[in-house]
């Protein structure tokens, strides 16, 4: 889906661009694949670490799950994809200013 996109709007870019910044979406393309895979492996890693916290062994040795613990609460990796998406909104929109 995102190659789509990119393919989509590589070609005009790269008609309207005048000398690097052609580079310069391609490279940036590359950085938000990277950050974006970066993030849904710590957010796997998270939410496998989270499984087996909530899994729990009754005395007879069935297992339950806590509900309440599967409600949705913000955490500080919340406010982390926030400040890299307003960077990166920031230098996608300046990074090519002179």
């Amino acid at each position: 889906m995102i190659l789509m996109y990119f393919f989509g709007f590589c070609p005009l870019f790269i008609i309207l661009s005048i000398s690097v910044e052609g580079l310069f979406f391609v490279s940036y393309t590359l950085t938000l694949l990277t950050w974006v895979e970066a993030e849904s492996i710590i957010r796997a890693e998270k939410r496998s670490d989270e499984r087996e916290g909530l899994v729990k062994k009754d005395a007879d040795g069935t297992q339950t799950t806590d509900l309440q613990s599967q409600t949705y609460t913000f955490r500080l990796d919340d406010l982390r994809i926030a400040l890299f998406f307003l960077f990166f909104v920031q230098v996608g929109f300046f990074g090519t200013g002179k």
